[in-house]
């Protein structure tokens, strides 16, 4: 486990694979350089825990805590097939990303998602290219006890976009969630709202839904159910 106060230890635990958990001890707010191929943009291949502590992560625009295609964590058989899997687990956190002030529209928004998969738009400078879906389908993603930052676009600096882009992926949501997102909350596979959950979900800006099964999930995806499992005493507006 890594202690991290500042941006510069959180980074660098989040890149070292042997690192199994980050506990953030202050507020941390990215300080890497610039631009759409930021530190930030490394994809991560073993399980790892964030646990905030009731503590605000910032990210910059166009970077995001993103996952690899080809995780190591430990092996699954799906759909007859071993596959290589690992866990994102968050929870306990505020985040916080910077959007620049601009409206959530495709070629204006700057991060498409704080966790998971990358919009390819504006962070590699092609109108037409595909998001990259690959990389979160052997993945399985948990958060709990997350909060955002209020979205106003078009009149501050502050926002999050979506708390998470997880093509085919398997995302689970526990403890007290309050996400206010430009766009959807969530892109899944399939979703597990645990037993005593409590979420309110907004989407500040686009008239689109709080959450969006994207996709045909592969057959060996985590999220290959393509399932809406709502637990026992949840709260959900």
């Amino acid at each position: 486990m890594v202690k991290a106060g500042d941006w510069e230890t959180f980074i660098r635990a989040y890149q070292d694979e042997a690192v199994t958990k980050i506990m953030m001890t202050a507020d941390i707010t990215d300080s890497s350089k610039d631009g759409p191929y930021g530190p930030t943009n490394y994809r991560r291949k073993n399980s790892i825990e964030i646990d905030g502590a009731s503590h605000q992560l910032t990210l910059k625009r166009y970077h995001g805590l993103r996952t690899s295609a080809r995780p190591k964590s430990f092996k699954e058989t799906s759909n007859g097939k071993e596959q290589s899997r690992a866990l994102f687990h968050m929870h306990d956190i505020s985040i916080r990303q910077n959007l620049d002030g601009k409206a959530v529209d495709v070629g204006h928004y700057s991060s498409s998602a704080f966790v998971g998969a990358s919009e390819a738009y504006q962070s590699q400078g092609f109108e037409n290219s595909m998001y990259e879906s690959e990389m979160t389908s052997n993945w399985y993603f948990r958060f709990g006890n997350i909060t955002t930052e209020q979205d106003n676009n078009e009149a501050t600096n502050k926002g999050v976009a979506r708390l998470i882009m997880a093509y085919g992926a398997d995302v689970s949501l526990y403890g007290n969630n309050t996400l206010s997102t430009s766009a959807e909350n969530m892109y899944v596979g399939a979703l597990t709202v645990e037993d005593n959950t409590k979420w309110q979900g907004k989407t500040e800006y686009d008239n689109l839904s709080t959450v969006w099964f994207t996709t045909a999930s592969p057959k060996t995806a985590t999220g290959s159910s393509k399932s809406l499992t709502i637990g026992k005493n949840c709260d959900i507006t």
